[in-house]
């Protein structure tokens, strides 16, 4: 009976160690994607200006071939 019991606080502390794994990575994923979205207006939304008109712009949307 008592090595029984034995196993079972072994299993439901491996659990709980699992799960606390878990539940902080989920956590900390969810904190690292709204943190990347809540200060827009410190990204660089503002197009690449050009500032001589005779060479022509990079077309870095070309795709590898």
């Amino acid at each position: 009976m008592s090595e029984n019991k034995a196993e079972v606080s072994k299993m439901r502390l491996k659990v709980f160690f699992i799960g606390s794994f878990i539940v902080a990575f989920l956590g900390a994923s969810i904190y690292l994607f709204i943190s990347a979205y809540d200060d827009k207006a410190s990204l660089a939304t503002a197009p690449v200006m050009n500032n001589d008109i005779n060479t022509p712009a990079k077309n870095n949307s070309e795709k590898w071939h």
